[in-house]
């Protein structure tokens, strides 16, 4: 049994709920263009964003849609070996003061880079992803920078080979550190990032592998996320409930986005896709007294309008029974159980008290309810 709990500790997703939320209530110009931007971004996911199956290729299904093979090849030709970015490299980089004090918490924090994987696999892949959502934790930026920079990560390692672990931790510091740059954050930088690799790289290395990823990508680096489909779908909700509530949506919503990052299932999958089944799996999470019956049937009837999908569809439903069979397998299920088994005891104590002719104290205790939908 102590082995059997060793062994699920290791393979728990070390992820929990962010405590800030990234949805802001919108304006009635952005709903006005809602499904005009929805159809935009479908059109993106399913042509220069679309991820193929770059660690089993060999059981793709033959009815996906195919891509050219003559771009593929395109792709591989630009490509450089990966002695032209992974050498030695005598050049020093220096931080800044206040950087190295940062970079100290940072350790602290547990935000070195590191995968125990002598080849990428999924467990290599989970740990790296993990790793990232640390490092934004830690300096507090939105984690939708790491949905965006695994986006970077996954479709350039889909033109590729192969790619060894010290060539993906590369990949993966330079990938946050460009999505880290678009978004506008600008917090991660490349010497705070070479710290945290403990100087394996320099900025220079880092430099070539920024350059390299735009090329590979094409320069197509404003991927529709699965988070920003959750983020313009919740809108539907406007004027149907508070903003608070839809905040409260979107968050769980967010959460099961977050977590499909770790799992390489997803990669393959369309991001508007795995929004809805999350929005339908958050939805499960808010109870009648914030979302009453007849608004949830108007926000679904709103849902299935605007997404190209069928969203009661058994494909929908799978992608929901494998996000509940990942959140079960997170840390934050392991939080929320735990809150839930104190609240129980808390009711048997005070219980207890009015038994004995105690005056019974007042006690909030609020905990998640997605343990129930998951089973």
């Amino acid at each position: 049994d102590f082995r059997k709990r060793i062994s699920a500790c290791e393979n728990m997703l070390h992820l929990k709920m962010n405590p800030f939320s990234s949805f802001r209530p919108p304006d009635e110009e952005s709903c006005k263009n809602l499904p005009e931007c929805i159809s935009r971004m479908e059109q993106q996911e399913a042509t220069i964003y679309a991820c193929e199956d770059y660690l089993f290729p060999e059981q793709r299904s033959k009815e996906d849609h195919g891509t050219s093979n003559v771009s593929q090849e395109l792709k591989r030709k630009e490509t450089m070996t990966k002695d032209n970015f992974i050498n030695d490299i005598s050049s020093s980089t220096s931080a800044h003061p206040n950087q190295q004090n940062i970079v100290k918490n940072c350790f602290k924090d547990n935000c070195s880079l590191s995968c125990r994987s002598k080849n990428i696999n999924v467990r290599c892949r989970q740990q790296l992803c993990e790793w990232s959502y640390r490092v934004v934790d830690h300096f507090q930026i939105n984690r939708g920078i790491v949905l965006i920079a695994w986006s970077f990560v996954d479709r350039f390692l889909a033109t590729r080979d192969n790619c060894s672990p010290k060539v993906l931790k590369l990949v993966v510091m330079t990938a946050l550190h460009l999505a880290d740059k678009i978004s506008g954050s600008r917090r991660l930088s490349m010497s705070i990032l070479v710290k945290l690799s403990r100087n394996e790289y320099s900025t220079l290395q880092m430099s070539k592998m920024e350059i390299m990823l735009l090329r590979n990508l094409r320069w197509h680096v404003h991927p529709p996320t699965s988070a920003r489909f959750v983020q313009n779908l919740v809108r539907l909700l406007t004027g149907l409930v508070k903003p608070v509530v839809a905040e409260t949506l979107a968050d769980y919503a967010f959460f099961f986005t977050e977590l499909t990052v770790c799992d390489y299932y997803f990669v393959t999958q369309k991001p508007s896709a795995v929004a809805v089944a999350s929005i339908l799996n958050a939805l499960d999470c808010v109870d009648s007294f914030q979302l009453s019956t007849d608004s949830r049937f108007l926000f679904l009837q709103e849902l299935s309008s605007v997404v190209n999908m069928d969203i009661d569809s058994d494909f929908i439903k799978c992608m929901q029974t494998k996000l509940r069979e990942v959140y079960v397998n997170s840390e934050q299920y392991n939080f929320s159980n735990s809150k839930h088994q104190m609240a129980h005891a808390n009711e048997d104590t005070n219980s207890k008290r009015v038994k004995l002719g105690i005056e019974r104290s007042p006690v909030s205790v609020a905990f998640h309810s997605l343990r129930n939908s998951s089973r």
